[in-house]
């Protein structure tokens, strides 16, 4: 499964307002409308591919120590 990239283009603060962003799957996509609006930024994220789950550093160590042969 592969992770969705995410271009995130802010824009707003030259103009004085609140500044706002629009998200684009394509990253080229993403810089045709950073130009034409003269954008402040392109953010790229990656969606991770899971939920986090928090684990502190002993469910972590006895979780390695199991997958181990």
């Amino acid at each position: 499964m592969a992770r969705e990239r995410i271009c995130r283009v802010w824009y707003g603060k030259r103009w004085g307002i609140q500044q706002s962003f629009k998200d684009i799957d394509n990253f080229f996509d993403a810089a045709d409308f950073a130009a034409l609006i003269f954008a402040d930024g392109i953010e790229v994220i990656r969606e991770p591919l899971t939920p986090a789950v928090a684990m502190d550093g002993r469910t972590m160590a006895t979780a390695q120590q199991t997958a181990s042969p």
